[in-house]
């Protein structure tokens, strides 16, 4: 059985990666940046649930699942809130409180019950990864940059569809591919 590494996210628009990139950049010239790593900006999205590597020969019956969780949910209105250190490790843009948001998560963590995944132990703290602190002396030139990366704070950006990600890692850095996409258009 072939085994591939996947995820379920929501992608985002372009303008906001372009954002994104830019908050990157500013942060780049800061001692230490080889101690970082940064996400690409085409690679930044919100994962819903991370799937780890699963048979491949279920991708069809996910796809199947994740399109009826789709399903009843128009697009989604996300608001980011203030940067982060997460686990000491990584910096990320949080999302504000979002009940539909939450309930999309929940549909989909339910749906994949019957294929062996448990719902998540540990609350759901939706979030954009921006780069992985390799180092933690790291820390405290990036808590000095975060105030001025904070205007990114209430921005909306408009999440209209879900994707399952198949994610293979290499040298240069993941490459993500789409195995299924969905619209969020209560259709």
């Amino acid at each position: 059985m072939t085994k591939i590494r996947a995820f379920i996210a929501l992608p985002l628009p372009r303008d906001l990666i372009g954002e994104l990139a830019g908050v990157q950049d500013a942060l780049k010239d800061e001692p230490g940046k080889k101690e970082s790593g940064f996400v690409k900006p085409e690679n930044i999205h919100l994962t819903l649930r991370f799937l780890g590597d699963i048979n491949e020969e279920l991708v069809q019956d996910i796809i199947d699942e994740l399109e009826e969780s789709a399903e009843g949910f128009g697009p989604i209105t996300i608001r980011l809130d203030r940067p982060a250190i997460m686990g000491g490790r990584m910096l990320i843009l949080p999302v504000q409180e979002n009940e539909e948001l939450t309930a999309l998560k929940g549909g989909v963590d339910q749906r994949l019950k019957k294929f062996g995944f448990e719902s998540e132990k540990r609350r759901f703290k939706p979030h954009l990864t921006l780069l992985r602190i390799r180092k933690k002396e790291r820390l405290k030139g990036i808590a000095r940059r975060i105030k001025e990366i904070d205007r990114h704070k209430g921005s909306p950006f408009t999440a209209n569809k879900i994707i399952l990600y198949k994610s293979e890692l290499r040298p240069t850095g993941a490459v993500y591919t789409a195995l299924g996409e969905f619209s969020l258009d209560r259709t």
